[in-house]
């Protein structure tokens, strides 16, 4: 599935860093996310990580996931709601 510009989801995702800074062990996240046009979605990285990029709408800034992560859609970008 493709997610569109403007697509809401939610992203769940194993944590090691936040802000930079290593966690003592690694912890699942959950995050409120938006699709963007600058957003790159799923892709895979040069070391042949699979990753999703995204807008987070919590922290107000771009993200990266490393797989495994899931996605559940929330809503699409249907500007008549």
């Amino acid at each position: 599935m493709k997610l569109e510009t403007n697509d809401k989801f939610t992203i769940s995702y194993i944590a090691n860093t936040h802000n930079k800074v290593k966690l003592k062990k690694p912890t699942r996240i959950f995050r409120k996310g938006l699709m963007t046009d600058i957003a790159k979605g799923e892709f895979i990285t040069k070391k042949g990580n699979k990753c999703f990029n995204y807008w987070d709408i919590n922290e107000q800034g771009y993200r990266t996931a490393r797989a495994p992560y899931t996605l559940i859609v929330v809503g699409g970008n249907d500007e008549s709601v």
